[in-house]
């Protein structure tokens, strides 16, 4: 979905020939209406499953947050959030690593892809996996991996 926005607007910015000004106000008006969809979502987040929420969207941008924080919200507000990822153990600027650091972030990518996730989940947990929230106008566009068990 991340990817999916960024495309869409980049396209627009470039379609229409905005001015920095209308680039402001569209982002403005983009970021209300995604905090509007995702804060509740975000916010039962642990601190761990935030972290690899970004790593995800470094993995399907391929770009790292911090870039994306700075090209869409300047570089103060970059800044910021470098700090505060720092402080948590993280950093932004890092990009994603499928062979070292994110190495098993990568193989559970594999087991969502094949469709394997739900029964891992399951093997793990004893219980099946949480539903995924999604917003209304995402629904179209996202198809899960596999089928629940009975």
């Amino acid at each position: 979905m991340v990817a999916r926005v960024i495309n869409e607007t980049d396209s627009i910015f470039v379609a229409d020939k905005f001015t920095r000004r209308q680039k402001d106000r569209y982002l403005n008006n983009m970021k209300e209406d995604l905090i509007k969809d995702f804060e509740p979502a975000f916010r039962k987040l642990t601190l761990k499953q935030g972290m690899m929420m970004i790593r995800l969207i470094d993995r399907e941008t391929g770009l790292t947050p911090y870039y994306l924080v700075k090209r869409y919200l300047g570089g103060a507000a970059a800044t910021f959030w470098q700090g505060v990822a720092k402080m948590l153990k993280g950093n932004l600027k890092q990009p994603y690593d499928r062979f070292g650091e994110d190495k098993d972030l990568e193989e559970l990518v594999g087991y969502w892809h094949r469709g394997e996730f739900d029964d891992l989940y399951w093997m793990i947990f004893g219980k099946h996996a949480p539903e995924i929230y999604i917003p209304e106008r995402f629904k179209e566009v996202y198809k899960p991996s596999a089928k629940k068990k009975p």
